[in-house]
């Protein structure tokens, strides 16, 4: 998956000890299996849905593993759509 990290810096937390930050794993592959995962660039925003992935021994970081882990938007807006559903 050619793992990359990133710091996201966190303005509200919707589950889940609040931080200023946090470091987060992503695939930057472009195969088959990883390519929809996004890959994060400087000055992304949006509702991260973050998963441990257990790659680090003692320490699970947070990671990106599925093509709708980011969405557009604040948090407002997918309280909103979960108030829908």
């Amino acid at each position: 998956p050619d793992w990359h990290v990133a710091i996201i810096r966190i303005e509200q937390s919707l589950k889940g000890k609040h931080k200023d930050e946090i470091a987060v794993r992503f695939p930057k592959s472009r195969d088959i299996k990883w390519y929809r995962v996004p890959k994060l660039k400087e000055g992304q925003e949006g509702v991260f849905i973050l998963h441990r992935d257990g790659l680090e021994l003692g320490s699970a970081l947070l990671a990106l593993i599925h093509p709708e882990d980011l969405l557009p938007g604040g948090a407002d807006t997918i309280r909103r759509i979960a108030e829908l559903v």
